[in-house]
């Protein structure tokens, strides 16, 4: 009897501490506005969870606290800003105390590690400047000749369906595809889309990704992971990601033995240029530049571990097959609802003969108009954070510790910004290209911007304009699936719950 009254007391104890810690967390946070209905302890844990009512009432919530607004998970705050010159002055600064990133990212470190897009300090000034001659002109020629391989491969893909007068889900077609440039280009993996698309990486990759942002919607879970690893998705979870580890540690494994073998060819065929470049030319392919390379040549110099090679390599692929996947999805879903667009894009591009190089795609400004406007109307990551500690003032306003999270969504439909904000009008950007930097940069910021801007943009862009080229110059592409039909996520990646259906048809 004692021993339950004891009990009874301790928790009567704890929760009374804690709702007077939540009324003490509560009275620091004057300075931002917090949406009313938060639950003591929780927060708003319930109303976040529910995701299709808060993507319904966001844009309201955005509206009435003019521009930005605060949310309680826990004890932590979240506090979305769609206001310009806040965010100009949290994404341009260099100071470290508005570098790092935000809340949902501990989700993402747990999948991938430290790696680029986790990590922070002096670690990430380390890492950005080991892994950006990666994207130096002479390796994106290299990797362009990757893309336009895989474009033509992913064009016989569509041809299929064509050729059977069937649909296809996009979205799903252009994941197989992204993935295989990737795995290419960063671990020379050459296996065919078909045979990636069944694979076990992407399967990997798709599911640890999804468990990841779902578990930090959950409080409990977010705040343990040995309480996280009891339930049926994070025992999956540890289990796909000790999987994923492993066959990236296979991969680089490979290809260090790979290096050192090649190494020892070259010197015993010294004395013999000729039959060296005769060995050279006949197995090119194979002796190309990749991603891992780079990271190698830095493990060698005793600059990173394997253990930080592997969180590399994962977060190369990982942030860079799913999102050009998205923009491409989403750029064919656009132009099958634009016939007037498509077609202007097919005239642009139709006279590039079908071994177009890289430099020829650039000349086309439409197409870049194209996918500019599709991440306008459709960002493929809708948001970026930063952990922003207690004082800390932006723009004139001082913050609450919190998570503050770039909200593109509302600036990129925004009337005073944009004419016409809803339609699908890549010309606008002719305009827009002209006049950046005599307005603000940050009007339009799929990419991110600053310091912490992503590193692979000029690659995805590469990508991108490749593989348009070559499925539209071939195809017509049409969507019967409407704008109201669409069920949009914008939750890590913006995919289209239910899929993107579209037709492909020959051209004449």
């Amino acid at each position: 009897m004692a021993f339950v009254q004891i009990a009874i007391s301790l928790v009567v104890g704890v929760i009374a501490f804690c709702h007077f810690y939540w009324l003490h967390h509560k009275k620091k946070n004057r300075s931002v506005e917090f949406v009313p209905g938060d639950i003591p302890i929780i927060g708003h844990a319930k109303m976040l969870a529910d995701r299709k009512y808060f993507r319904k009432m966001k844009p309201t919530w955005m509206k009435q606290y003019n521009k930005t607004v605060g949310f309680y998970l826990m004890s932590h705050r979240l506090v979305y800003t769609s206001d310009l010159s806040i965010i100009e002055g949290l994404l341009a600064s260099s100071k470290p105390a508005l570098m790092k990133k935000g809340y949902f990212y501990k989700g993402l470190e747990k999948f991938l590690g430290f790696g680029l897009v986790t990590s922070t300090g002096d670690l990430w000034k380390k890492r950005r400047r080991m892994i950006t001659p990666t994207f130096h002109f002479d390796i994106l020629k290299e990797f362009s000749l990757v893309m336009d391989k895989r474009s033509k491969e992913f064009a016989d893909t569509i041809q299929t369906y064509c050729d059977k007068g069937e649909t296809f889900d996009i979205q799903a077609t252009a994941k197989s595809f992204a993935i295989s440039v990737i795995c290419e280009s960063a671990m020379g993996i050459t296996l065919s889309i078909s045979e990636i698309s069944n694979g076990e990486l992407k399967a990997l990759y798709e599911n640890a990704l999804s468990l990841s942002f779902k578990r930090f919607l959950n409080p409990i879970y977010a705040s343990s992971d040995f309480i996280y690893s009891l339930s049926k998705n994070g025992s999956r979870f540890f289990m796909l990601h000790a999987k994923l580890r492993d066959l990236v540690k296979q991969i680089i494994e490979e290809r260090i033995t790979y290096r050192i073998e090649e190494r020892n060819r070259k010197e015993k065929d010294s004395e013999n240029p000729v039959k060296d470049q005769d060995k050279e030319h006949s197995s090119n392919f194979s002796k190309r530049r990749i991603f891992i390379d780079v990271l190698l040549d830095s493990y060698e110099k005793k600059e990173i571990t394997i253990e930080g090679i592997i969180d590399e390599v994962t977060t190369f692929v990982n942030a860079g097959y799913e999102t050009v996947a998205m923009t491409l999805a989403w750029c064919l879903y656009s132009l099958g609802r634009n016939q007037a667009k498509q077609e202007k894009l097919h005239v642009m591009i139709a006279p590039l003969g079908n071994e177009a190089s890289s430099e020829e795609f650039k000349n086309v400004k439409y197409l870049d108009w194209v996918i500019k406007e599709t991440l306008r109307l459709h960002p493929t990551i809708p948001r970026f954070s930063r952990m922003i500690e207690d004082g800390t003032e932006i723009a004139g306003r001082v913050f609450p510790a919190c998570t503050l999270i770039v909200d593109n969504q509302p600036i990129n439909h925004d009337p005073e910004i944009w004419s016409d904000p809803h339609a699908f009008i890549p010309e606008r950007f002719e305009r827009f290209d002209e006049t950046r930097g005599k307005e603000s940069s940050f009007h339009f910021t799929p990419f991110s911007a600053g310091p912490r801007n992503c590193i692979g943009q000029k690659f995805a862009t590469l990508e991108l304009r490749s593989v348009l080229v070559h499925l539209v110059r071939k195809f017509r592409f049409v969507s019967s699936q409407g704008e109201s039909e669409l069920n949009e996520t914008f939750d890590g990646i913006n995919i289209n719950e239910g899929g993107l259906i579209l037709k492909a048809e020959h051209r004449d």
